[in-house]
């Protein structure tokens, strides 16, 4: 393994971590052992209270900084202030690169600042080998790339490589709770609107490794994460129509699809929230699928249904699961909701952590 290097199109490697010093090593050695050398390795160390420091001095090759536990926006945004290359490369302390990923995103940037390079990512399940689990394919055209990446993400930070210009141009990660578990997508939203061309890399380059302490297990987080990304990028659009069609989409069809899953995802976060007995924060769910469009039905009956509950036990024990309070009002299914039938149909938001 060869220690970073400087070149013509340089690479920052941000790597956050949070009590994952196991997985570190692992994780560096994969940038190191990249066929494009890379500029730097910045360790960034969301607080962690385990050996994660200790673990990154000795590897002797990253440039580690420890900061107060904020996130993993925070952290990456600590990460761009300290980089130097002319791209970023997201890498979180779990996930590995092909040896050639970084070259494949590189060459496919080909030296330019406004574009924003991504590749295939496959799944792998801890412990287990990184080629055994399902690939995250991109969609074979770019029309169907901006389509998924509108209505519910294209894939995990290691599988895209922007520029430092433009990250720094758009203020990098949201680490606001409004986006807090997707403000990854939110931060590629922005860089699309600021006029970045996306350039597919038809290949898997990177390794997500999936398990039981990923960030994406909080449900209800990554709902309402999902709904703001997605409420913010149908008000990007207001006025955009000429340029939302030079994507090859449809602007009409993207903006019910839209109002429909930002609906879908507050009411589905609403049903959760009443199992746990959180009535307050499941009327907030049920509101804001309100005032995503003028009419909604479904919410105004699970408000409607929902306010004896509350009423009476607000602040008292939950309902158990199943009971009253639940019987009336299964999860929305986000495909059984879209109006209108799009070319290359959909898929599930990528979860994040």
């Amino acid at each position: 393994m060869r220690a970073p290097q400087k070149n013509e199109n340089s690479v920052s490697v941000i790597i956050p971590c949070y009590r994952q010093g196991r997985f570190l090593p692992e994780s560096v050695a994969s940038v190191l052992k990249q066929t494009h050398p890379v500029h730097e390795i910045i360790v960034v160390d969301d607080g962690s209270d385990d050996d994660t420091g200790d673990v990154a001095r000795k590897l002797g090759c990253v440039k580690y900084i420890w900061k107060k536990n904020g996130g993993p926006a925070s952290a990456r945004n600590v990460g761009i202030a300290e980089a130097s290359g002319k791209y970023l490369m997201f890498l979180d302390s779990d996930d590995l690169l092909h040896p050639e990923a970084i070259e494949w995103l590189v060459n496919a940037a080909d030296g330019r600042e406004d574009v924003l390079s991504t590749m295939h990512l496959r799944f792998f399940d801890h412990g287990m080998a990184i080629d055994s689990g399902p690939v995250h394919p991109l969609p074979g055209t770019l029309p169907d790339i901006y389509k998924q990446l509108f209505l519910h993400n294209l894939n995990a930070p290691v599988a895209f490589l922007p520029s430092r210009k433009s990250v720094q141009a758009v203020g990098g990660f949201d680490p606001s709770p409004d986006v807090d578990a997707c403000e990854d997508w939110d931060l590629w939203m922005k860089l699309v609107f600021a006029g970045a061309e996306i350039r597919p890399v038809h290949k898997v380059g990177a390794f997500y490794r999936q398990h039981p302490t990923s960030h994406s297990r909080n449900k209800i987080k990554m709902k309402r994460s999902r709904s703001n990304v997605r409420f913010r990028t149908r008000q990007a659009m207001a006025g955009r129509e000429e340029w939302v069609r030079g994507l090859g989409l449809d602007f009409k069809k993207m903006h019910v699809m839209l109002t429909r899953l930002m609906q879908a995802e507050h009411q589905d976060a609403a049903y959760w929230l009443r199992q746990e007995g959180k009535y307050n924060e499941a009327l907030v769910q049920y509101y804001r699928s309100m005032s995503r469009s003028k009419v909604n039905t479904v919410a105004l009956v699970g408000i409607l249904k929902l306010l004896p509950h509350w009423l009476a036990h607000g602040r008292k024990k939950p309902v158990k699961a199943g009971g009253a309070a639940g019987a009336h009002m299964a999860p929305i299914d986000d495909a059984k909701l879209q109006p209108v039938a799009v070319e290359g149909g959909s898929r599930d938001s990528l979860a994040h952590r």
